[in-house]
């Protein structure tokens, strides 16, 4: 079932893009410092995580098994005020103020702002809510209850899935005009936009979107540095 969306669309990748770091890892770091005993499990999953890394798989089946870890043991009512009680712990550390002001602008110009992420809408959301943006559209990883905790529900919401995940919740007659990431995994995404900006990529992901766009195909912004600045403001071919 698609949902109908007037006027220019813009679309944010959330971890590393509007935040200073990745959530998730941020819950498996908590999840470890508040009971440690969590780590034990690492040693059987091991096998995922190096066969993973080692064939750089697509990481679901790793990120799942992470999950599972972190939220093993916990109720589903538990979980979500677990996730809710941790991100609104850390919100004001997490948010990119240039991020908050962008999208602010970019809402005041009539655009319609959607949250595309690879992270679940179960810890994301209360991050939006934490800066009045709840109610704007969020597309994310799904996850499901598994073995006493919980592991994703299909792909990972991750590059090529993203696209259709989003003409899955919009349908195909979008106006593509803005993306922000700060990943080359979201270059499916952002090649469909007429504007594109990456976010403080390291400089491997900007070599690989300059091969793929050319160097003038985008802007890049640096806005987890003290102070936001521009890197470059390249004209789109």
């Amino acid at each position: 079932m698609t949902t109908s969306r007037a006027g220019p669309q813009a679309f944010f990748d959330v971890d590393k893009t509007i935040t200073r770091s990745d959530t998730f890892l941020l819950l498996l770091r908590c999840a470890l410092q508040e009971a440690p005993w969590r780590a034990l499990f690492f040693v059987p999953l091991c096998p995922v995580f190096i066969v993973t890394a080692l064939f750089r798989l697509e990481k679901r089946h790793a990120k799942g098994a992470a999950l599972w870890i972190m939220t093993v043991g916990r109720s589903e009512a538990t979980t979500q005020a677990w996730f809710a009680a941790t991100i609104a712990k850390h919100a004001a550390d997490l948010w990119l103020d240039a991020a908050e002001k962008e999208l602010r602008a970019l809402l005041a110009a009539g655009a319609s702002v959607v949250f595309v992420t690879a992270s679940a809408p179960e810890w994301i959301s209360p991050l939006l809510a934490s800066r009045g943006f709840a109610s704007h559209p969020l597309i994310g990883t799904r996850i499901k209850r598994f073995a006493g905790g919980f592991c994703l529900a299909g792909f990972n919401c991750y590059g090529a899935e993203k696209v259709r995940r989003i003409e899955e919740a919009f349908g195909t007659a979008l106006v593509w005009a803005h993306g922000y990431s700060d990943s080359y995994a979201d270059a499916p995404m952002l090649e469909r936009c007429e504007k594109r900006v990456l976010v403080s990529p390291t400089p491997a992901h900007l070599s690989a979107y300059e091969k793929r766009l050319g160097k003038s195909g985008f802007t890049c912004v640096d806005w987890r540095a003290r102070m936001s600045r521009r890197i470059t403001h390249p004209e789109k071919d």
